[in-house]
C-alpha cells in the first residue's frame, strides 16, 4: 500500500505541475480569436521551452550563460538550411535541430565548463559572437543580415501553416518538455548538480562526477534550445541574425532570474513576463529594456531567489503550520531520500 501511495505521489509530482500549465495555456488558446492571438500564445510556449532549457544549465547546474540565444539560432538555421534549402522533412529537421544544439553545447562545454563563474559565461558569450558573425557573413548559407525564408512545418499530409494548428502542435511539444524537466530533477545527475552548487569540494569528495554531470546537462540544455529555435523558425517562417542577438540572451537570463533559478515556476514566470511584452507592449519596444531592468532590480532587492524560491518558502511555511506536533517535515523526508554521499 505504501508503495502504491509513493508511486501515486511521484506521478502526481511529475505530471501535476505540467498539467496545470498546459491547462492554462489551453485556456489562453481557447480565448484566441485571431491569428495574432494564436501567434502570441505560440511564442509564449516557445519561450517557455527555451527557458526550461536555460534553467537546466543556468539554474540546476549553476552556470552563468550569456549566449543562450546563439544555441537557439543553431536550431532555427538548421530548419532554414536543411529543411527549406535541402528539402528535408519537418520531422527530420525537428530531430536534427536539437541534435546539433546538443553537439555544439558539448563543443563549447568541453573547454569552458572546467572554468568557474564568470569565465564560463564569457566563453558562451564568445560562442554567441562567433555564431552572430557567421550568420551575418555566410550569405550563401544563412542569407546574411537579410535572413532566410522558411517553409511551413509539414508532417506527413498535415500542414501547420495555420496559426491555430501550429499553436496546438507547439503546446504538445511544451507539455513533453515540461514532463521531461520534472523527470530530470529526480535523477542522480540533478542531485549531484544540487550538491555541487552547495559545495563543489564536498560533492567531489562524495564521488559526484561534476564535470560530466554539467556537460551532460549542458548538452540537454543545448538540445532544448535547438528545439525552441526550430519551433520559432516554423512559427515566423523567417530567420535572421537579429532574432538571436546578445539582447535576446540577456532577456532570457533576466526573466529566468526573476522567475527563480532551479525552480519549476521560474521558466513559467519568465515566459509570462515575455508574453506581456509580446502581447501588450509590442507597440513600445523602447520600453522593454527599461522595464526589464526595473523588474530585475526589484527582484534582486526583494526576491533574490526569484518568484519560485519565494513561493517554495511560502509553501514550506504553510505546511509547517498545518503539520501536527512531532511530525517530520518534508525537507527531512527529502534529505533521507537523497542518494548516499550526495548532499541535498
Amino acid at each position: 500500500m505504501n508503495g502504491f501511495s509513493n508511486l501515486l505521489s511521484t506521478s502526481r509530482a511529475i505530471v501535476g505541475g505540467p498539467f496545470v500549465v498546459v491547462a492554462v495555456l489551453l485556456v489562453l488558446g481557447g480565448t484566441a480569436d485571431s491569428g495574432y492571438d494564436y501567434g502570441a500564445t505560440s511564442t509564449l510556449c516557445i519561450n517557455l521551452v527555451a527557458l526550461i532549457g536555460l534553467n537546466l544549465i543556468a539554474g540546476h547546474a549553476g552556470q552563468l550563460v550569456l549566449g543562450y540565444a546563439a544555441l537557439m539560432a543553431v536550431g532555427a538555421y538548421t530548419v532554414a538550411v536543411a529543411g527549406t534549402d535541402h528539402g528535408l522533412s519537418g520531422p527530420v529537421t525537428l530531430l536534427l535541430a536539437p541534435a546539433l544544439g546538443a553537439l555544439l553545447a558539448v563543443v563549447i562545454g568541453v573547454p569552458t565548463l572546467r572554468l568557474r563563474g564568470l569565465y564560463f559565461g564569457v566563453g558562451t558569450l564568445a560562442f554567441a559572437v562567433i555564431v552572430d558573425f557567421f550568420n551575418n557573413r555566410a550569405v550563401p548559407i544563412t542569407g546574411g543580415p537579410d535572413g532566410k525564408l522558411v517553409g511551413p512545418l509539414t508532417i506527413g499530409i498535415r500542414n501547420y501553416s495555420n496559426p491555430e494548428d501550429f499553436f496546438y502542435f507547439t503546446l504538445a511539444i511544451t507539455a513533453a518538455v515540461l514532463v521531461f524537466e520534472r523527470l530530470f530533477v529526480r535523477t542522480w545527475t540533478a542531485w549531484g548538480l544540487k550538491a555541487a552548487r552547495t559545495s563543489e569540494p564536498a560533492a567531489a569528495s562524495a564521488g559526484v562526477p561534476i564535470f560530466s554531470a554539467r556537460l551532460g546537462t549542458f548538452a540537454l540544455s543545448g538540445a532544448i534550445a535547438g528545439l525552441a529555435g526550430a519551433l520559432l523558425a516554423y512559427q515566423t517562417l523567417y530567420v535572421s541574425p537579429s532574432s538571436f542577438t546578445l539582447h535576446e540572451s540577456i532577456d532570457l537570463f533576466v526573466v529566468l532570474f526573476v522567475g527563480g533559478m532551479a525552480t519549476f515556476v521560474g521558466p513559467i514566470v519568465g515566459a509570462a513576463i515575455l508574453y506581456v511584452f509580446t502581447r501588450w507592449l509590442a507597440p513600445y519596444p523602447e520600453l522593454k529594456p527599461l522595464l526589464l531592468g526595473m523588474v530585475f532590480l526589484v527582484a534582486l532587492r526583494f526576491l533574490p531567489g526569484g518568484v519560485g524560491a519565494a513561493l517554495n518558502k511560502l509553501r514550506a511555511l504553510v505546511r509547517a503550520r498545518r503539520r501536527p506536533p512531532g511530525t517530520p517535515n518534508r525537507a527531512a523526508k527529502e534529505s533521507a531520500s537523497v542518494p548516499a554521499g550526495v548532499s541535498s
